[in-house]
């Protein structure tokens, strides 16, 4: 067996249970793609394939997610009752609970200049 041989890298295989973990050790690294192959001894294209075919799956796994159910913080028992502005001119206005007093500051700006 010849030196050169000798000293180099045993081939390593890639499959579906460790790539993974070399897209994760690629972008722990910091470094480019080019740049972490080099200095891990794989090719380019390894990686590249690597990284499409696992993001294709996690794309797929996302699409078959379409909603997800979001409980309420607070039950409607609990809601505060809404608050009703009624001017002299008879203009209603209905503040349901948890409304920001900037926004009714806004308004209440914008109704003294129409009156």
């Amino acid at each position: 067996m010849s030196e050169s041989e000798l000293s180099r890298p045993t081939k390593r295989r890639w499959n579906a249970a460790s790539a993974p973990e070399l897209i994760a050790s690629w972008k722990k690294s910091g470094l480019s793609q080019a740049a972490f192959c080099r200095r891990e001894r794989i090719s380019l294209s390894t990686l590249s394939y690597w990284i499409r075919k696992i993001g294709k799956s996690s794309r797929k796994a996302r699409s078959k997610q379409s909603f997800v159910e979001l409980a309420p913080s607070m039950s409607p028992s609990t809601l505060a009752p809404p608050i009703e502005l009624v001017t002299p001119s008879g203009f209603q206005l209905r503040l349901s609970s948890g409304f920001l007093i900037d926004d009714l500051q806004r308004t209440l700006t914008v109704l003294k200049s129409s009156c």
